[in-house]
């Protein structure tokens, strides 16, 4: 009885270890309004579904504060220096062992 206890304690101890370790890391964009090209209708929607779909699943791991683990741009904030930031900020805050999720519309 004593060695069933032990385990699901070991099991519980080091896969919380583990997790805090490991952080997460979002950059969604969707642009559905160009200016030299014909619009989208729903890439920007469809961003801010993953988004809450991320929300809902990831609870509390996904942080769109300034300081946060997830960045957001859509539309005319998605100007090439806009991305070319966040990507830098992506590089600049995942270390080894990280989950990046990128996704793009």
């Amino acid at each position: 009885m004593f060695r069933l206890l032990l385990i699901p304690v070991f099991l519980a101890i080091t896969s919380g270890l583990y997790s805090q370790q490991k952080n997460l890391w979002v950059l969604i964009i969707g642009i559905s309004e160009y200016e030299h090209f014909n619009s989208l209708q729903y890439a920007d929607d469809d961003a801010l579904s993953f988004y809450r779909f991320l929300k809902t699943n990831y609870g509390e791991k996904i942080d769109d504060s300034d300081d946060g683990n997830t960045k957001i741009i859509l539309n005319e904030e998605a100007t090439g220096a806009a991305i070319t930031s966040a990507f830098s900020w992506l590089v600049r805050n995942a270390k080894a062992g990280d989950e990046a999720i990128i996704y793009f519309s």
